[in-house]
């Protein structure tokens, strides 16, 4: 059987690599010292909204806030993030058998990274692991958001049956948001990495994202 028509979307931050909890690090400590909030109240609110881009979670978080005073935040989010979050990257040690045992158990699958990291650097990571020949595409904030990656998907193949795996239980959020795409041929299946956010299972393996496949 040939699986052209499948799709498996790795979200990469909490997912591919353990960067999550140094997010949250950094975003509270931002949103408490330019809001003028408790950094546990910021880590509570920046939790609720995990997953979407930064400067989006703040307009939520503050609606009316000064423009400036976001600008502000989100430029000093993007320039620490790189040096604190990026610059030595934890990868969960199960992934990479599971991306090999993916690509050799299921012929012409397409496996995709789908981030709000830049492309550039996911591009880097990949190379550096030696991954580059199991990935298709690479999707990031360039591209803009995961929904904007599954519509794209589905423009460029109307067949295209998608799994998107993500440690974010907001993306399960995801296919209802998708207009335009046949939501029946999406599906999603959350995890967690850290018991400290309350997800539910703690690694992905091949005979996890072979059960969402056989779903398609």
């Amino acid at each position: 059987m040939n699986y052209k028509d499948c799709y498996i979307l790795w979200s990469w931050d909490g997912t591919l690599v353990d960067t999550t909890p140094r997010h949250v690090s950094l975003a509270s400590q931002i949103i408490s010292k330019n809001f003028g909030v408790t950094p546990q109240f910021a880590m509570k609110k920046y939790l609720e909204l995990l997953g979407i881009p930064f400067g989006v979670q703040i307009q939520r978080l503050f609606p009316g806030a000064d423009q400036v005073v976001i600008d502000r935040s989100v430029m000093e989010y993007d320039a620490r993030k790189m040096k604190e979050i990026y610059e030595e990257m934890i990868d969960f040690p199960d992934i990479f058998a599971t991306i090999e045992g993916v690509h050799e158990a299921f012929p012409g699958i397409n496996q995709v990274i789908s981030s709000l990291a830049e492309e550039d650097l996911i591009g880097e990571w990949v190379t550096t692991r030696g991954l580059l020949p199991f990935f298709s595409d690479i999707c990031g904030r360039e591209s803009g958001t995961k929904v904007d990656h599954i519509s794209m998907i589905s423009q460029l193949n109307r067949q295209a049956r998608i799994c998107l795996v993500s440690s974010f239980v907001r993306d399960m959020c995801l296919p209802a948001k998708c207009l335009g795409v046949d939501v029946s041929q999406i599906r999603t299946r959350s995890f967690m990495r850290s018991k400290a956010f309350s997800f539910t299972e703690d690694k992905v393996n091949l005979d996890w994202i072979t059960a969402m496949i056989d779903i398609l």
